[in-house]
């Protein structure tokens, strides 16, 4: 339940900011269903959505890099 709570206010801030990116949504709330069940105790969003954006990063850099593919301008 603290995690649904946290993911929607977090969703609700960035719909009252007129923004709200499904991907990074996923992304972060996939990271902290799985902090949660790994640690035992919910934590700070915050530090889930750092987690969520490391974990991207390394995809979407790191592993196109050691795969030789080229990274386009939006990513």
């Amino acid at each position: 339940e603290k995690v649904v709570e946290n993911t929607l206010h977090y969703w609700k801030e960035k719909s009252l900011e007129g923004k709200i990116n499904a991907t990074e949504l996923s992304l972060v709330f996939t990271t902290n269903v799985i902090s949660r069940l790994l640690l035992g105790h919910p934590g700070p969003f915050s530090v889930y959505r750092e987690i969520a954006y490391a974990i991207d990063y390394i995809n979407k850099f790191v592993m196109k890099r050691t795969w030789r593919q080229s990274v386009s301008d939006e990513e």
